[in-house]
């Protein structure tokens, strides 16, 4: 793939991520999910989402909903081999694991979540990503809660 390609795939997909964030900083709240955590207990697979007000792509009458948190490289117009080499370039980026649809993160002793939106916040290019992470609130949600 050519070097043009994977730097445009990298710039939307952080431009995409910094909108994200910033929608998240907004609302005050980005939910988590842990999907996995490994038998060894040093890293664990987080899917990220946040409340986006209803923008001009969603149906008349919607509402606000929960946007998930994942690469996008839609706008750079490549062709379909390309296009899916440059998701797997943003993917890695922001390690993201495209096959288990979620945030890798590795480690262990601190939390994790904190660490892997300060880690989002940098590579979105937010200035003092340390302080955009202190400053939002996490909250964890469950898809068991629901079964009984």
């Amino acid at each position: 793939m050519r070097k043009e390609l994977q730097r445009q795939a990298l710039s939307v997909n952080r431009a995409h991520l910094r909108k994200w964030l910033e929608a998240a900083k907004e609302h005050g709240t980005i939910y988590y999910i842990v999907e996995k955590v490994s038998a060894s207990g040093m890293s664990r697979c987080i899917t990220l989402y946040t409340m986006r007000e209803r923008d001009q792509w969603d149906p008349p009458g919607a509402k606000a909903s929960l946007d998930l948190c994942w690469p996008n490289v839609d706008n750079i117009g490549a062709g379909i081999d390309e296009s899916h080499e440059c998701w797997c370039v943003a993917a890695r980026d922001m390690h993201f694991s495209l096959k288990k649809r979620c945030f890798e993160v590795s480690g262990c002793g601190m939390d994790m979540v904190f660490a892997l939106i300060e880690d989002l916040a940098r590579i979105a290019g937010i200035e003092d990503s340390l302080q955009y992470t202190n400053d939002i609130r996490r909250e964890g949600l469950s898809r068991y809660e629901s079964r009984r």
